[in-house]
């Protein structure tokens, strides 16, 4: 299940299918923690669930292509970390809606 828009989903309420596992799991300790009468604490916190970050790129074309071609130069690299170094950071700087 992919976004189809930037939101961030609260970790109560995660799914694993749009959020992936860690976060689903993490909700479920937010809840088990909810409903143990203070025995232990969870932390709260939010996931960005899956395809946020295509939904970004999506508004930024030029972004986009920069980063598909990254993507293809480091799965034909031969020593791939200099150019996930590079996707990294590009990455970081996707904008990002308010």
């Amino acid at each position: 299940m992919l976004a189809k828009s930037p939101k961030l989903i609260p970790l109560s309420a995660a799914k694993r299918d749009a959020c992936g596992a860690k976060a689903a799991g993490a909700g479920r300790l937010l809840r088990l923690a909810a409903a143990s009468a203070g025995l232990f604490a969870a932390p709260r916190g939010v996931a960005v669930p899956f395809g946020v970050m295509e939904w970004c790129l999506a508004q930024a074309p030029e972004l986009r292509a920069k980063m598909e071609a990254l993507i293809l130069e480091a799965e034909a690299s031969e020593s791939p970390p200099a150019v996930l170094d590079e996707l990294r950071a590009r990455a970081a700087a996707i904008p990002v809606p308010e």
